[in-house]
Order: C-alpha cells, then sequence, then structure tokens
C-alpha cells in the first residue's frame, strides 16, 4: 500500500511537472516569438535612424539606445532559447524517471501477484494439514 502511494504521489508529481515543463515551453516560445518580433521592430527604428543620423547628433543618440536594445532582445532571445534546452533535457530525465517508475511498478506487480499465489498456495496447505 506503501509503495502505491507513492507510485502515485510519483505520477501526480510526474504529471504537474510535465504541465509545468509544457506552460513553460509554452511561454518560452511566446517570449521567443514576442523577442524576435520585437527585434524586428528595433531593426526597422535602427534603420529608419540610420538615415536620419545625417540629420542631427540627437538622433544619433536615439540609434544607440535602439542598438543597446537589439543587443539586450538578442541576449534575452539567447537566454531564453538557452532554458528551453534546459527544460528540454529536464523532461527527457523526467521522462526516463518515468519510463524507470512504470518499470518498478510492473515488476512490484508481478512480485505482488506471485506472493498472492504463494499466500493462495500456503492457506491452501495449512488448510490441508488442520483437516
Amino acid at each position: 500500500m506503501h509503495l502505491r502511494g507513492q507510485v502515485e504521489r510519483e505520477k501526480h508529481e510526474k504529471e504537474s511537472l510535465a504541465r509545468q515543463l509544457k506552460d513553460t515551453r509554452d511561454d518560452t516560445r511566446r517570449r521567443i516569438d514576442t523577442l524576435e518580433r520585437r527585434s524586428q521592430a528595433l531593426e526597422s527604428d535602427n534603420t529608419a535612424m540610420s538615415n536620419q543620423l545625417r540629420s542631427g547628433e540627437n538622433q544619433k543618440a536615439k540609434l544607440s539606445e535602439l542598438q543597446d536594445m537589439l543587443r539586450a532582445a538578442e541576449s534575452d532571445k539567447k537566454s531564453l532559447e538557452t532554458s528551453l534546452k534546459d527544460t528540454e533535457a529536464r523532461l527527457d530525465k523526467i521522462q526516463d524517471g518515468k519510463i524507470e517508475s512504470e518499470r518498478r511498478n510492473e515488476q512490484l506487480k508481478r512480485e505482488i501477484d506471485m506472493l498472492e499465489q504463494d499466500k493462495t498456495f500456503l492457506s491452501r496447505e495449512n488448510t490441508s494439514h488442520e483437516d
């Protein structure tokens, strides 16, 4: 009974981690898409600012700021991609753990079946000896 409870807890934990992983993946993908759109918008702004650079020193400062934002966005994107890879690696480990848990669960079921058979046999033997 203790093992079943433990297996159930592990199963629930695994399912919870899988949901969290899916949510994290979805969130990461959305954030990457947003950052890519943001990066594209910043690149577009950067081009426009380059054309206006000739018109004054004030525009030069704006261009520098946009380039910093672009680098930050690219850095964020790289960080999110790394996070996604780490999350996928954790998913692989979780799936390996699930397979191992299922294998162990099946082994324990077989052991329980054999013990039940032994118990039935011994009960019959005991009854036979008592008679």
